[in-house]
C-alpha cells in the first residue's frame, strides 16, 4: 500500500520522514522532491526557475506515478502543492500539521512562487485552498510539536499506531469522529480509548442513522458515545435509536431543552445571555434529575477568572463533572492537559479536532495523570515556543500557556494553586518578573528583565539565560566592523556588553537611541534583530551583509529584509538553544532533570 506525508511547505515533513526511516528502517521511505531531483539531474530550485511551477507539477505527477509503481508498499513525502485530487483513493494520506501553520513561512533557500507579492503573502496566498485539500484527504492527522527535531518515543508511538503496529494507549481520553467511513472507522480501532463520540449535528437525518449503523457494527458499545447537538434533528433522532442507547453513553446539550429522558452525560456549551459563568454552571447542576448523570461543562472561558470557577465546580464533584474550557485559538489546551486523571470525560485531536483547545496525541500522550506540579513557558504569543519539546523530557509536565500582561497577576496566582514550579518567561511578561520576584539573580539585576522562575520552599527566584547564551555567541560576531542593533527591549544592556561598537536604533522611532541628530547609516557588516518578529524594517539600510535575528520564528520581517538584501541570515535558534540548556540546568540543581 501506498501512503503519503501531506503538509504545508516548511512544516518539517523531509525531516519528519528521516526520523520514521529511523523508527521503522523495514519501511521504504522516499522524498518526492529528492526523487525529483535525482531524475532531472538539477535542484528543486533550478527545476522552477528554469521549468515554472505549471511543469514541476506535471513533473511531480509523473515522478510519483513512477516510484508508486517500483515501490508499491512504501511511504512518501509530497510538496506542500502536490494536486491530491489527482492520488488514486487506494492511498493513505497522513497530513502532519503545526500549530504556527497559519501563522505562515518566509523561506530564504526554496523557489519563490509568485515573486510580485511578499513571501509572507505568498505563503498566505494559498493556505486556505491547501488546508481545505489536506483536510478532505487526511486520514489522520499528526499535530507536530514546535522545535521536534530528534528522535522522540511518543512521536514513534503514535506512527506506530498510525500503520497500524500497536495499539494507541489514551485510555482516559476520548476522540469525536470527524469520519465514520469504513478505511477511517478501521484506522482507529486500534485506538485504546474510553469513548469514540458521534455528533448528529454535522449530518443530515439520514446519514446519522447510517453514520450510526456502521458506528455499531466497528466499535464496541462500551466505547461509544452518542452526542446530541442538533436543533432540528436531535430529538427526532433521539426517538429512532432509542432502543439501544441503554448500550452506549450519551450526551444530551441543555442547549436543545430538557431532555426525553436520563441521559447517560449532561452537557452545557453556551451561557444565556447576559449568563455569567457561575449562574450557568448552578443552571446545569440543578437540570440533572438523577445523580447517576454525569455534567459535563464545555464552556468559552473568557478570563482567568472564569477558569477559576470552572475548575472550582468540576473539584467539588470529579467523579460526576468534567470541565472542558473551550476558546476561540486554544488559549487552555494546556488545562485540558492538568485535568489528564482527574475527571471522566476528555477530548483529544483525531484529525483537527472539534475544539481548537483539544490537545494533540502527543501531547496528551506526554501528560502525566494528576500531574501534581508542573512548568510552563509563559507569555503572549506563545504557539511558536520550542519550550514544551525541548524540556519534554522532565520529570514534570511543561505546558504552554498564554498570558497577556493585563491578565498575568491573576494567571500567576492560579497556577500556582494548580502547582506550578517551574516558567520559561516570554514577550512580554519578562519586565513584570523582574518587578515580582525580588530574589533575583545578578544577570537579572544587570538586565532588569527575567526568563526563568524557579520556586524554592515557597518561595520564587528569578534569572536570565538570555545574557547567558548571548555571551556564549559573543565571538561569532567579532570580526564585524559596522554593527547595529534594531530593537532591544529589555535586552539592550546584555547587548550593549556584546556589541560595544554598535549603534542602536529604535523600531519606534526609527532613530539612533543615542543621537537623533546622528546622520543614518545605509551599509554595515551587522544588523542585530532585537525587535518583534512583525515590527517594521529599518528601511534606510541599503545594504547589510548579515542579519542576526534573536527570533527564531519562522514569520520573522528580519527574513525578509535578509531576502530583499541578499545578507546572509542567522536566526535566533541557537540562542535559543543555548537559554534552554541553561534552564535545563538551573532546573536541574534544583531536582527536576530535563
Amino acid at each position: 500500500m501506498i501512503q503519503v506525508l501531506i503538509g504545508h511547505r516548511g512544516v518539517g515533513k523531509s525531516s519528519l520522514l528521516v526520523r520514521i526511516k529511523t523508527y521503522f528502517p523495514e519501511m521504504i521511505c522516499l522524498d518526492l522532491d529528492d526523487e525529483i531531483a535525482k531524475s532531472k539531474n538539477k535542484s528543486i530550485s533550478e527545476i522552477f526557475r528554469e521549468l515554472g511551477e505549471v511543469r514541476f507539477r506535471e513533473l511531480e505527477q509523473e515522478e510519483f506515478q513512477k516510484i508508486s509503481r517500483k515501490f508499491p508498499k512504501s511511504l512518501i513525502c509530497l510538496g506542500a502543492g502536490f494536486q491530491l485530487q489527482n492520488l488514486p483513493t487506494t492511498v493513505e494520506v497522513f497530513w502532519v500539521r503545526r500549530k504556527t501553520d497559519a501563522l505562515g513561512r518566509i523561506f530564504l533557500n526554496r523557489p519563490r512562487l509568485n515573486p510580485m507579492i511578499t513571501p509572507l503573502a505568498e505563503y498566505h496566498e494559498r493556505f486556505a485552498a491547501r488546508e481545505s485539500s489536506y483536510a478532505e484527504r487526511a486520514l489522520q492527522v499528526y499535530e507536530m510539536p514546535e522545535g521536534l527535531d530528534q528522535l522522540d518515543e511518543i512521536e514513534k508511538e503514535i506512527w506506530s499506531c498510525f500503520f497500524g503496529l500497536t495499539e494507541l494507549q489514551a485510555p482516559e481520553a476520548s476522540v469525536t469522529l470527524e469520519s465514520t467511513d469504513e478505511q477511517s472507522l478501521r484506522k482507529i480501532k486500534n485506538w485504546d480509548v474510553r469513548y469514540f463520540e458521534m455528533r448528529d449535528d454535522s449530518s443530515s437525518f439520514e446519514e446519522n442513522l447510517e453514520k450510526w449503523s456502521l458506528l455499531r457494527s466497528s466499535v464496541p458499545a462500551s466505547k461509544i458515545m452518542l452526542s446530541f447537538r442538533s436543533q432540528s434533528q436531535s430529538r427526532s433522532f433521539y426517538l429512532r435509536v432509542k432502543s439501544r442507547l441503554h448500550e452506549v453513553t450519551w450526551d444530551w446539550a441543555l442547549e436543545l431543552g430538557e431532555p426525553i429522558d436520563e441521559p447517560s452525560i449532561l452537557s452545557l456549551h453556551e451561557l444565556k445571555d447576559g449568563e455569567d459563568i457561575l449562574a450557568g454552571l448552578e443552571r446545569l447542576t440543578s437540570s440533572a434529575k438523577s445523580k447517576k448523570t454525569h455534567l459535563k461543562a464545555a464552556l468559552k472561558i473568557r478570563d482567568w477568572q472564569d477558569l477559576k470557577m470552572g475548575l472550582a465546580w468540576q473539584a467539588e464533584d470529579p467523579e460526576q463533572r468534567s470541565f472542558l474550557p473551550r476558546s476561540e485559538a486554544g488559549k487552555w489546551v494546556w488545562v485540558r492537559q492538568w485535568l489528564k486523571g482527574r475527571q471522566k470525560i476528555n477530548f483529544v485531536k483525531q484529525i483537527l479536532g472539534s475544539a481548537p483547545d483539544q490537545p494533540s496525541l502527543w501531547e496528551w500522550i506526554k501528560t502525566p495523570d494528576r500531574t501534581q506540579h508542573f512548568a510552563g513557558v509563559l507569555g503572549d504569543p506563545i504557539l511558536h515556543s520550542r519550550s514544551p519539546s525541548f524540556h519534554s523530557n522532565a520529570e514534570i509536565p511543561f505546558f504552554q500557556i498564554q498570558i497577556s500582561q493585563d491578565e498575568v497577576k491573576t494567571a500567576f496566582l492560579i497556577l500556582q494553586s494548580m502547582g506550578l514550579e517551574r516558567a520559561a518567561v516570554t514577550s512580554p511578561l519578562k519586565s513584570w518578573a523582574f518587578d515580582q520576584f525580588p530574589e533575583r539573580s545578578e544577570s537579572v539585576r544587570q538586565l532588569q528583565t527575567a526568563n526563568t522562575l524557579t520556586q524554592f520552599d515557597h518561595h520564587w527566584r528569578s534569572e536570565n539565560t538570555d545574557a547567558t547564551a548571548l555571551r556564549k555567541i559573543k565571538d561569532q560576531f567579532s570580526i564585524a566592523s559596522s554593527v547595529m542593533v534594531w530593537g532591544g527591549g529589555g535586552t539592550l544592556p546584555v547587548l550593549r556588553e556584546v556589541f560595544p561598537q554598535a549603534q542602536f536604533y529604535s523600531v519606534r522611532t526609527g532613530r539612533d537611541r543615542e543621537s537623533s541628530a546622528r546622520e543614518q547609516t545605509t551599509e554595515i557588516d551587522l544588523l542585530v534583530w532585537a525587535a518583534g518578529p512583525e515590527d517594521p524594517s529599518p528601511v534606510f539600510l541599503k545594504k547589510i551583509a548579515r542579519i542576526f535575528d534573536l527570533n527564531y520564528r519562522e514569520d520573522s520581517r528580519a527574513r525578509e529584509l535578509a531576502l530583499q538584501t541578499g545578507a546572509a541570515y542567522q536566526s535566533g535558534s541557537q540562542m535559543f538553544q543555548m537559554q534552554a540548556e541553561a534552564q535545563k540546568e538551573i532546573w536541574g540543581r534544583t531536582g527536576i532533570k530535563s
